[in-house]
C-alpha cells in the first residue's frame, strides 16, 4: 500500500497493488467498484499494469486502521474504560452494517479482522477493506473454498476442518474481532499460551476442535 498525491488537486490517496492473480484481483476490483456503502471501502480508479503484472487500485486515504487505533486507545491512560467500550460499540455496529450489506449481496468477506477495517472522517467511520479472499455465494449455504483462507485465530471451525465458507463464517470472525478489540490481544490468547511452539496450523486446529469451538 502506498500513499500518493494527485498533483492537480493536492489530494492524497491510498494506492494498492495486487499481484495479477486473476481471481484475487478480479474479486477485489469488482467489490470495491460496484458495492457502494458507507462502511465498505470503495475504489476511486484502477489501472492494469501489465509490465509489472499488478492491478493498481486507487482508494481514499484512511486516517488509521482499526487495529492500530484500538491499540492506541488501550495504551492511553487518560482514556476511560467507558469511553473505550463506547468506541468499540460504535465501530462494531458499523462493521456489522458493512457485513450485512455484503451478505445481502451474497458476498462473504472471508477475512474479517481489525486489520481489515479502516477509519475515515476523523476516526468516526469504519469501513471494511481487503476483499482479495472474498467469495460470491450462489445460495445461503456453505461452499467449498479452494484452500483454507483467512487469519488463523479468526477462522470458523467449518473453514478449518472442511475449507467451507458461508455467511456464518464472517459472523464467527466478527465475534473474534470484537473480543480482540476488548482485550487488545488475540481472541484465543489464553488457549494459544498453552500450545508449545504455536504456529498458525496448530492454533487453527485447537480453535476448531469440538471442545474449544462449542
Amino acid at each position: 500500500m502506498y500513499k500518493v498525491q494527485h498533483i492537480p488537486t493536492n489530494n492524497w490517496f491510498a494506492l494498492k497493488e495486487i499481484p495479477l492473480n486473476k481471481y484475487k484481483s478480479d474479486i477485489e476490483l469488482r467489490i470495491t467498484q460496484n458495492i457502494l456503502h458507507e462502511n465498505i471501502t470503495h475504489s476511486v480508479a484502477s489501472e492494469l499494469d501489465e509490465q509489472n503484472q499488478v492491478m493498481k487500485i486507487l482508494m481514499p486515504l484512511a486516517d488509521d486502521s482499526l487495529s492500530h487505533y484500538i491499540d492506541t486507545l488501550h495504551n492511553n491512560d487518560q482514556f476511560s474504560k467507558d469511553n473505550l467500550e463506547r468506541q468499540i460499540q460504535r465501530y462494531a455496529t458499523q462493521v456489522l452494517n458493512g457485513i450485512n450489506y455484503l451478505h445481502d449481496n451474497m458476498i462473504v468477506h472471508a477475512d474479517i479482522k481489525c486489520d481489515n477495517v479502516l477509519l475515515f472522517n476523523n476516526h468516526s467511520t469504519a469501513r471494511i477493506t481487503d476483499f482479495g479472499s472474498s467469495i460470491v455465494l450462489q445460495n445461503d449455504g456453505l461452499i467449498n473454498a479452494r484452500q483454507m483462507i483467512g487469519t488463523c485465530d479468526h477462522l470458523a471451525p467449518e473453514t478449518i476442518f472442511h475449507c467451507q465458507l458461508g455467511k456464518q463464517s464472517d459472523i464467527w470472525s466478527f465475534g473474534c474481532m470484537l473480543l480482540s478489540m476488548f482485550t487488545n490481544t488475540s481472541p484465543w490468547q489464553p488457549l494459544i499460551s498453552t500450545i508449545p511452539a504455536p504456529n498458525p496450523m496448530n492454533i487453527a486446529f485447537k480453535i476448531g476442535t469440538q471442545e474449544i469451538g462449542r
